[in-house]
């Protein structure tokens, strides 16, 4: 029982910390209703275990964060999950390598090339690298501004050790 008022505290307490909602990464409990019945369709959660936000843009393209872990499905590949305590690194992606619609001289990881010019990967991407703990990399395709950094802060704050064991 403690341990599903510990997780239920975290929860919360992230929730709170993540901020304002925006049209398409909020908190779970502000998405309408069928979207939290595509994520609890896509994503058994175990006993204990607490939704707390996500991105939807379509089926193909979302990332639902609890708890314990965080799942994520891009265009034309399978849904990929880390567990927070897998988690080794992140950091702000031009996208992964081969991907049709990243610019050809986008330096990966930094900067990305727009109409306007060179905009930095945090601001104009909406993609976000994971690496774990066998050294795996992950592109995670997000919503881009301060949506992005709001879930990367979130992210962060789960793997840093609020679910690691003593």
């Amino acid at each position: 029982m403690t341990s599903h008022l510990s997780e239920t505290s975290k929860a919360s307490r992230l929730k709170h910390k993540f901020g304002s909602d925006s049209q398409l990464t909020k908190v779970f409990e502000n998405f309408d209703q069928a979207t939290q019945t595509f994520f609890l369709a896509q994503v058994k959660l175990e006993s204990g275990e607490l939704p707390i936000l996500g991105f939807y843009s379509e089926p193909s393209r979302w990332f639902f964060a609890t708890t314990r872990r965080i799942v994520w499905s891009i265009p034309t590949e399978d849904i990929h999950e880390l567990r927070h305590q897998e988690i080794e690194e992140m950091g702000w992606s031009s996208g992964p390598p081969g991907l049709a619609s990243r610019e050809k001289s986008s330096r990966p990881d930094y900067l990305i090339y727009t109409d306007e010019g060179e905009k930095r990967c945090k601001t104009a991407s909406p993609w976000l690298y994971v690496l774990d703990s066998s050294g795996e990399r992950h592109e995670v395709f997000l919503e881009p501004g301060s949506p992005l950094c709001a879930v990367w802060n979130s992210i962060k704050l789960l793997s840093a050790g609020w679910n690691r064991p003593d």
